[in-house]
């Protein structure tokens, strides 16, 4: 049976094949390490009851703190030369931050005791609603500078054809 690819290509964990989860240097299902470390994107907990945020950290340092940041030097190559191949890629990395964004939510993660700038609300995105407000202001700018090749007819032409 072919497995249909997530809505949208965001991860389904209801669709996740759970068995896939282990500790690759432990793969017998009779050991006991099979599980040891291994993050299903909600932290893995150790036998003294400590949850290590992996996958958290991950996506929170790697992933919405660098790719803030690569849409804004794409921006900012763009502006300084006027290549509009820099824009192009930049407006491919934009659009789909804002596919994703509005599904995101801290809070499941702030109420497993995740803390993440959120000065104790529990609320934001991408990251707490304190740091959240540079990544906002970040892409804002960026989005500013970017938007002036949304005439183009390829750049158009791309993101029309990915909706």
């Amino acid at each position: 049976m072919a497995v249909r690819p997530a809505a949208g290509g965001v991860f389904d964990p209801a669709r996740a094949d759970r068995r896939l989860l282990v500790n690759a240097e432990h793969p017998d299902a009779e050991d006991p390490r099979r599980g040891y470390a291994v993050d299903d994107g909600l932290g893995w907990v150790d036998e003294t009851g400590q949850r290590w945020w992996f996958v958290a950290f991950f996506s929170h340092y790697c992933t919405w703190t660098e790719l803030p940041r690569a849409v804004t030097a794409l921006a900012e190559s763009f502006l300084y030369t006027g290549d509009r191949r820099y824009a192009h890629k930049g407006l491919v990395l934009l659009d789909r931050i804002a596919d994703v964004y509005p599904a995101m939510d801290l809070r499941p993660y702030s109420d497993m005791e995740l803390y993440n700038s959120h000065g104790g609300t529990g609320e934001g995105r991408l990251q707490g609603c304190i740091w959240e407000t540079f990544i906002s202001e970040g892409l804002s700018r960026a989005a500013d500078v970017l938007l002036d090749v949304v005439d183009d007819d390829e750049a158009v032409g791309f993101l029309s054809r990915k909706a």
